[in-house]
């Protein structure tokens, strides 16, 4: 949708953003809030991540792209 995405720093959500997000250590509200103050102050300056993140979810996470990878993946059990 073409919003900034701010997330926990976990491994699960590193692997999903890779370099398209911002992160903070995990369940730190005080890093949180200090990161969205950034965002508030200097919003222009995220709009590269915006894009970066749309088109990674685009060209990673599309239902075409997920289909694909469970039809790959229940082929190559069905061949074992």
């Amino acid at each position: 949708m073409g919003n900034l995405v701010v997330a926990n720093e976990t491994p699960e959500n590193r692997e999903v953003l890779g370099s398209s997000g911002l992160f903070y250590p995990k369940n730190d509200a005080t890093a949180l809030a200090e990161v969205l103050q950034r965002i508030e102050d200097t919003p222009s300056r995220y709009d590269p991540l915006r894009a970066s993140a749309s088109e990674r979810a685009a060209n990673l996470y599309s239902w075409d792209k997920v289909v694909a990878r469970y039809e790959e993946l229940f082929a190559s059990l069905l061949h074992k």
